[in-house]
């Protein structure tokens, strides 16, 4: 038996955060052009900025709650149990590729600390840790979920009722 999924998540409040900001941001920058061209100059890439966190935020939540586009077409035709063993298989491949991908944005965190925005008075390295903590936030999902997945497929078979 699963237990249900929570409504809300920190990555889902978080993004909803984000789209907050996105919005607000970008709404200045618009007001101040429509009058003449007097938008504060950091507007621009701060939008930037929240864009990008909020892609690679949001990603987490949309493993939390499976939303990512699946092709299904040949695991359905499958015995469950085989259908899960493949996706659990594919969940391995990808934690796999996301440490290695991590580690490369590690490195570019760490390459970019000493530089500095153009606009905002944060280094650029902020920019890029978008995408290992969101990588590490989807990770923690995705290991959440095969963890769930391993004691659904050790579980014993329940007996199924037989339906008229």
């Amino acid at each position: 038996m699963t237990t249900p999924m929570r409504p809300y998540s920190l990555e889902g409040s978080l993004s909803a955060v984000l789209m907050a900001v996105l919005v607000l941001a970008t709404a200045i920058q618009v007001i101040g052009r429509s009058a003449g061209g007097l938008a504060p100059v950091w507007t621009e890439e701060f939008a930037r900025w929240i864009w990008i966190w909020l892609v690679f935020v949001g990603a987490a939540e949309v493993e939390r709650t499976r939303g990512s586009l699946r092709m299904e077409l040949v695991l359905n035709k499958l015995p469950e149990r085989v259908g899960r063993a493949v996706n659990m298989a594919i969940d391995l491949v990808f934690c796999a590729l996301l440490v290695h991908l991590i580690a490369i944005g590690y490195a570019m965190v760490m390459r970019t600390a000493s530089y500095s925005s153009v606009t905002l008075p944060v280094p650029t390295a902020w920019l890029y840790a978008a995408f290992p903590i969101g990588g590490i936030l989807i990770l923690i999902r995705v290991a959440r979920r095969l963890v769930g997945d391993a004691r659904a497929f050790n579980a014993p078979q329940a007996d199924r009722a037989e339906t008229p």
